[in-house]
């Protein structure tokens, strides 16, 4: 089981990629985040909004 429920996935990836001046070494400083977690969520984020076209 994960440690991050989906909910904690999708908000740290929102705020990563709705914050153009945070870096995502940044963003996953800020809120305490592995910075390959986060880079792993953002991309199956894409990946998961460019199925749903």
């Amino acid at each position: 089981m994960s440690k991050y429920s989906e909910q904690c996935k999708r908000d740290a990836v929102a705020l990563y990629e709705n914050n153009d001046d945070l870096s995502l070494n940044a963003a996953s400083a800020e809120l305490d985040i592995n910075r390959d977690s986060l880079h792993s969520w953002a991309k199956k984020h894409d990946t998961e909004k460019a199925c749903a076209y």
